[in-house]
């Protein structure tokens, strides 16, 4: 058996094969425990960077003015319109993850982009996070 380790994707295919084959007794079952929770942190972060990226432009768009609106606008509505897509589909795919959509991730995510961009364009959004889910999600 493939150490998880040393080459994950081989584990992964020889895993599932035993599986598949019934020789449950060549499966390590920590590490298969273990693989599931690597895989539902990963969705759990991939969630978090897209509502990210869709805080950090809703921001862009509201807070920025001047040449720089007028220069990336469109990729910044192009952008939010790709996230949002992406969401929707891993909301598809797995509909418990629409549960870590609380409202202390907003908070907590709202915060750090909300310094992210008042650093980089010299704007002063709200402390306070001014969407809800229904307004960057929409």
């Amino acid at each position: 058996m493939v150490n998880k380790e040393l080459d994950r994707y081989e584990w992964m295919r020889e895993t599932a094969q035993h599986l598949r084959s019934g020789e449950l007794s060549e499966i390590d079952p920590v590490a298969v425990a273990d693989w599931f929770d690597e895989v539902s942190g990963s969705d759990r972060r991939e969630v978090t960077s897209r509502l990210r990226r869709i805080i950090e432009h809703r921001l862009k768009l509201d807070y920025v003015t001047g040449p720089d609106l007028d220069r990336n606008r469109r990729g910044w509505d192009v952008t939010i319109i790709e996230q949002t897509g992406q969401l929707e589909s891993i909301f598809e795919e797995s509909p418990s993850l629409r549960r870590q959509l609380t409202e202390e991730l907003l908070e907590k995510t709202y915060a750090s982009v909300r310094r992210s961009v008042a650093k980089a364009y010299e704007v002063k959004p709200p402390e306070a996070c001014p969407y809800t889910y229904a307004d960057l999600l929409a």
